[in-house]
């Protein structure tokens, strides 16, 4: 969701624009997000815009602790989310379909094969058929773990309460510790 939000900004504020300086862009960004909030009707909502339609979604009543996110995810709730829904895929030449950004592997001789897939929470498998009704396979779902669902963010989810450093990638701070490693004088600039 972020990194969508991200593209959005790019795409619809700073692209092609030039600000003159920091409270510009601010101010930019802040008038996008009202539009897209409180003018932008949306036809999922009625015709009209999200913070209209649903004007407690502005805050979700918690602050944000990144070290309480793991502990606030209810898989049971996603897999009983995931019991009502029914997807139809086509089975590519491999033998493959895509759900959820994830690929699954049914088999041979099921290439090029309409699927209708449901989902089972008792054992976490998609349960595919084809158009005749008949039994194609039961892939184990993917992607959908406390891990998964938090992304870089799962490795801080175990550390002890401190204040934690941003951004959330572990490859950052290497920037970080070689610019704690250089020494260099004003003077030398």
């Amino acid at each position: 969701m972020t990194e969508r939000s991200h593209q959005l900004w790019a795409a619809q504020c700073l692209e092609g624009q030039y600000y003159a300086s920091w409270d510009n862009l601010y101010q930019a960004l802040r008038r996008r997000c009202d539009f897209l909030n409180y003018d932008l009707s949306c036809a999922s909502l009625n015709h009209q815009p999200p913070l209209v339609a649903f004007p407690d979604a502005i805050h979700s009543g918690r602050p944000y602790r990144p070290e309480y996110e793991a502990e606030l995810l209810d898989l049971e709730r996603i897999w009983a989310f995931l019991e009502q829904g029914r997807w139809f895929r086509k089975s590519s030449k491999a033998c493959t379909f895509s759900l959820g950004g994830q690929v699954y592997y049914i088999g041979k001789p099921w290439q090029h094969t309409q699927l209708e897939i449901t989902f089972d929470p008792a054992d976490r498998c998609l349960v595919c058929h084809d158009e005749a009704g008949d039994f194609v396979a039961r892939p184990p779902v993917k992607g959908i773990s406390i891990e998964d669902l938090m992304g870089d963010l799962a490795a801080y989810s175990n550390l002890p309460m401190f204040q934690l450093a941003l951004p959330f990638d572990w490859t950052d701070f290497r920037v970080i510790r070689l610019f704690e490693t250089i020494q260099v004088r004003l003077s030398e600039i």
